[in-house]
């Protein structure tokens, strides 16, 4: 289940962007929801709006902040979430419901998507960051935010916060990362690169301490920086113009020799490359394939125009003419053929490094339907997943109860047999024990204290007293006394055979005993305790019984809703023709 690509790269933006535009551009928002659960502390961070425009077929546009944006054709179970939609959600109902889809766009070439909603001064800007934590961002006309999924800074200088305004001055500009031309340029960025990182070690090192290691840049990390002016790109084109220019992706770059080490002619080819990933950047927006075609405007009264209706209608006809592959979802090798297909990395373009692998690869229509079938797919086997883990939580938890129950109930008779045995060990010797209590009551009846009378046992006990010897503990406080009672069959003499190796198997029990009563009264009072036990056996066998039965109960009614409940997400049925006629058949 696990897979490798989890949110969308700039490359990925480029391309869903000329994916969808032409689809939901000029049509209305009629409802915004929220999927539940999705963020760190179980707040949404997914939404999903709900567009139309007659006669098109519904489109549900999916914005999950940090990761990714695409329409999808699989629906989303309502009771998967929270039965009320957050406040956020009311508060993008309140300024975009109604209105239409005006503008799709990608601020800057950055990682940061606006969608325009509504003319003139209801003008409104839903801003989808897809970069770092991520963030949806609601804004008016002039950028001012009115709502936004979490507050931050951009900046030392800049919040994003309510009434501050977005600063899409700031966000990252192509037509500025396009600066380095040439070998020259591009070797002095390099050796002003390293020389910069060696003065920045050099004032972080505190005086008489040695420099630790420093971890080694690859050629992919260096053309990445942000000085680089290349960052733009994204690493996957990067990885596809060093496939392309035949350098190595992973080759270390310990310092500006390795890197001029390569040699005029790897780097004017990459060059030639790094220009080329520009172009391909704007083709991946610019030549993507609409399913639909371009949506036509509608009056605000609601009427389409006749003419545009057409032209669209002839544009799908001539698109679907020459549909193209512009979506990919790269198969994840496996050993065993008969394995379901694991999905790896989807893409709108197969790259260098791509057919270099030679994998398995999966094609779709557009870019937008890989997306969407690669991320329902993960939805849907984390969803599987989740509802396995809860049936096997139900199974372990009636198991457990089963098994604190029997301990409960062996800890019992195991008392109600130890009582019987303790009472039956009195009873056996009960003149033995008789003298014990005889010496304890004179001892302390003479006066003695208790310290004294502890001393007094000891010294018996070394001496061989055997009436000492049975006194384990004295307990003078609770005026009890612990003696040591041994099994002793009658038949234990002969079976030895008179050479005392019977007396290893004979198992000592300590036996508290009352000193205020007889040796006969504390068996009774021993006995009275195990048929307590037997009675509390009897009962906890009686609740355990009725305990696990409601359990398994349960289990078994948690195991049939899992079966039967409807899958978290699941494809949506296509409407037919005549079924928007339904009122009045």
């Amino acid at each position: 289940m696990t897979m490798k690509k989890t949110r969308m790269s700039i490359d990925d933006i480029h391309a869903m962007v000329g994916s969808i535009r032409a689809n939901v551009v000029n049509m209305r928002v009629t409802n915004i929801y929220d999927v539940q659960g999705q963020g760190e502390s179980g707040a949404a961070k997914t939404y999903i709006l709900k567009l139309h425009q007659p006669p098109f077929p519904k489109v549900f546009l999916l914005l999950e902040s940090g990761v990714r944006f695409h329409t999808s054709k699989y629906a989303r179970d309502a009771k998967a979430g929270s039965a009320l939609p957050s406040q956020f959600t009311m508060k993008l109902r309140k300024h975009l419901r109604g209105k239409r889809l005006s503008a799709l766009t990608q601020l800057e070439g950055d990682r940061v998507v606006d969608f325009t909603f509504g003319q003139d001064a209801l003008k409104c800007h839903l801003i989808l960051e897809l970069y770092a934590s991520g963030n949806i961002i609601l804004t008016d006309g002039d950028y001012r935010i009115l709502s936004l999924l979490r507050t931050h800074r951009f900046d030392e200088n800049v919040k994003m916060a309510v009434k501050q305004e977005y600063p899409v001055q700031l966000l990252g500009d192509q037509e500025k990362q396009r600066g380095i031309q040439t070998i020259a340029q591009l070797t002095e960025f390099v050796n002003r690169w390293f020389d910069e990182q060696e003065a920045k070690a050099a004032i972080a090192l505190p005086a008489g301490k040695t420099q630790k290691k420093k971890k080694t840049q690859t050629i992919k990390q260096l053309l990445l920086v942000k000085e680089s002016t290349f960052g733009g790109l994204g690493p996957v084109i990067i990885e596809h113009c060093l496939v392309r220019a035949e350098i190595s992706p992973t080759l270390k770059i310990k310092n500006a020799a390795d890197f001029t080490a390569l040699g005029e002619d790897k780097l004017t080819a990459l060059l030639a490359e790094i220009q080329e990933g520009w172009k391909l950047l704007e083709r991946l927006q610019d030549e993507q394939t609409s399913v639909n075609g371009p949506v036509p405007v509608q009056n605000d009264d609601g009427v389409g125009d006749n003419d545009a209706d057409e032209a669209a209608t002839s544009v799908v006809k001539d698109q679907s003419a020459s549909l193209q592959k512009c979506g990919f979802i790269i198969i994840k090798d496996s050993a065993d053929e008969s394995a379901p297909e694991q999905f790896e990395e989807f893409t709108p373009f197969l790259y260098a490094q791509h057919l270099q692998a030679h994998k398995k690869v999966k094609s779709f229509d557009t870019f937008d339907e890989a997306v969407d079938e690669y991320f329902s797919r993960f939805e849907a086997e984390t969803a599987e997943v989740a509802k396995q883990s809860a049936q096997v939580a139900a199974e372990n938890k009636l198991a457990k109860l089963k098994k604190n129950q029997q301990q409960q109930l062996a800890q019992l008779r195991e008392v109600q047999e130890q009582s019987f045995q303790h009472a039956q060990l009195i009873e056996a010797n009960q003149q033995d024990v008789e003298n014990v209590l005889l010496v304890i009551r004179s001892a302390l009846a003479s006066g003695m204290d208790w310290r004294g009378l502890e001393e007094l046992v000891r010294y018996e006990q070394k001496n061989g007293n055997p009436v000492a010897s049975l006194i384990h503990q004295l307990d003078l406080e609770h005026n009890r006394v612990a003696i040591l009672l041994c099994d002793d069959d009658e038949d234990d003499e002969d079976e030895d055979g008179g050479d005392g190796t019977g007396e290893e198997d004979k198992q000592a029990h300590v036996i508290w005993i009352d000193l205020s009563l007889s040796a006969l009264a504390n068996a009774r009072e021993i006995y009275t305790k195990k048929k307590k036990a037997g009675e509390k056996v009897k009962k906890a066998t009686e609740a355990t019984d009725k305990a696990i039965a409601l359990a398994e109960k349960n289990t078994k009614k948690t195991l049939e809703k899992q079966q039967t409940k409807r899958n978290v997400i699941y494809q949506r049925r296509k409407t037919l023709w005549f079924e928007k006629f339904h009122w009045f058949l």
